[in-house]
């Protein structure tokens, strides 16, 4: 092969329809924070069962991989699932989790998978429990929920837990990681101009520190 052309994949890509940079694009304009999850690790994601505040609530089922916590999982346009994916992503729902699965059900496993019936099984029981309004499918499992449909924008709607950021700044873009002690945002300006006003936090706050990773000045943040 010469060139520094891509080497067409069987499955992925634009070319079939299915693949995860749209999407990606999607939740970055969204202004909201994501991590891309294997097969492999998704079998590690846990989910967190919300405990009612109290006014009697419950509060948004929280999903963790290892320290990093997330509010839902979204599923890129593809025809095709490892039957131990699907089952996780029914197990995360029944205990309350948002799925979120752009276009429609993947059709099948990928290959010659022996166990097509296990799969067809689990299609089968999202299924059972869909009802369609608006152009959104919702199947709810359990304590949580499948939602597909075309847009993620109203996918995403569909969820109240998952607020977006919007700094104010279309030139800014940032991570978002919480510990015990509170919310840590890194941001980094992209545009060709400098930032100087006031930034919207999407987590509230008593009190916020700067720090300039590239000069080492710190100090509070004006609220």
């Amino acid at each position: 092969v010469r060139g520094n052309g891509l080497l067409p994949h069987f499955h992925g890509g634009e070319r079939d329809g299915v693949g995860a940079r749209e999407t990606a694009a999607e939740l970055r304009a969204a202004g909201l924070g994501f991590d891309y999850v294997s097969d492999r690790l998704l079998q590690q994601v846990s989910a967190t069962t919300g405990h009612g505040d109290q006014d009697g609530e419950s509060r948004p089922v929280t999903l963790h991989a290892g320290a990093t916590s997330y509010r839902a999982v979204v599923v890129p346009p593809t025809h095709y699932m490892p039957v131990e994916t699907l089952a996780h992503l029914v197990a995360l729902a029944d205990k309350g989790a948002s799925i979120l699965i752009l276009k429609s059900l993947p059709e099948s496993a990928p290959g010659l998978d022996p166990r097509a019936s296990d799969y067809a099984k689990l299609r089968a029981q999202i299924e059972a429990h869909a009802t369609e309004h608006d152009g959104i499918t919702t199947a709810v499992i359990g304590r949580g929920q499948f939602l597909i449909g075309e847009k993620l924008s109203a996918l995403l709607a569909r969820v109240p837990s998952v607020r977006g950021e919007n700094p104010g700044y279309p030139q800014l873009e940032y991570v978002r990681r919480r510990d015990a002690q509170g919310a840590f945002y890194f941001f980094v300006n992209r545009g060709d101009h400098a930032v100087d006003g006031w930034i919207s936090l999407a987590v509230p706050a008593s009190s916020a520190a700067l720090f300039e990773p590239m000069t080492g000045r710190s100090g509070l943040a004006a609220l």
